[in-house]
């Protein structure tokens, strides 16, 4: 576990999010219920799932009084955007799993496998593309098209590298 201050020190410095709107987001997403609050004298602390929701909310950099939305959003995207209902429990449902098997990854597998990888979110529209090796999975709402865009706007992501967010949760998690 590390505290929120830990996990924005770490956002700022491995990833590039500026600490001062890094910690207006979280504040909101705990307020939502969606990271963890503090207690009397103690401070929040975050597993590295909930550091994967802080980094949808800052990837994504979407109006603020959006963030709970956007992680809600963006945590039930699917691969491709196929519906997968009935499928078997083997396969990855939705983006969040996705990133938190590679958070697992990383912190208790082969690190080098996901310092390869780049996780891009896009702002445009809900999407989030893991690139890796060559082949890219593409996690959409259930029902899009994961091989068009769309909108006939331009397409505005931001890309996280593996090697950083590996540091980052090593920082924050490692042993």
């Amino acid at each position: 576990m590390a505290t929120l201050n830990e996990c924005l020190d770490a956002a700022e410095q491995h990833l590039g999010f500026r600490e001062p709107r890094a910690r207006a987001i979280a504040k909101r997403l705990t307020e939502a219920g969606i990271l963890p609050s503090g207690g009397p004298g103690r401070p929040p602390e975050l597993d590295e799932t909930d550091f994967v929701r802080l980094l949808i909310a800052l990837a994504v950099n979407s109006q603020l009084r959006r963030s709970d939305e956007i992680v809600r959003v963006y945590s039930e995207l699917a691969p491709h955007g196929a519906r997968l209902q009935g499928a078997p429990n083997s396969v990855v449902e939705t983006a969040f799993d996705q990133l938190a098997i590679i958070a697992d990854i990383a912190l208790h597998g082969d690190a080098s496998l996901v310092r390869k990888v780049k996780i891009e979110f896009v702002s445009t529209w809900p999407e989030i593309a893991i690139h890796d090796y060559g082949a890219t999975a593409r996690f959409r709402e259930v029902g899009a098209n994961a091989s068009h865009w769309n909108s006939g706007k331009h397409r505005t992501s931001t890309v996280i590298n593996g090697a950083a967010f590996v540091d980052a949760l090593e920082e924050l998690f490692g042993e």
